[in-house]
């Protein structure tokens, strides 16, 4: 998920059209790829891990509405 972040984000900004020159700096591209993986594999665990707690509380309340 993270690699696919990264690369939408990084083709996104080659498809940009400007007048100026773009420069890419190698260091802050591997820590924005490094980042994104990192930030999107700790989202994708939190949601596993509190799907169940959430879960099992909506199913509680709508029970208890009928």
């Amino acid at each position: 998920m993270g690699s696919g972040i990264a690369t939408m984000h990084y083709t996104g900004m080659e498809a940009m059209r400007l007048s100026g020159m773009c420069h890419f700096s190698s260091g802050l591209v591997t820590l924005s790829v490094v980042l994104a993986i990192v930030i999107s594999l700790v989202a994708l665990w939190l949601t596993f891990y509190f799907r169940n707690d959430v879960k099992g509380k909506w199913q509680q309340n709508s029970r208890a509405q009928c």
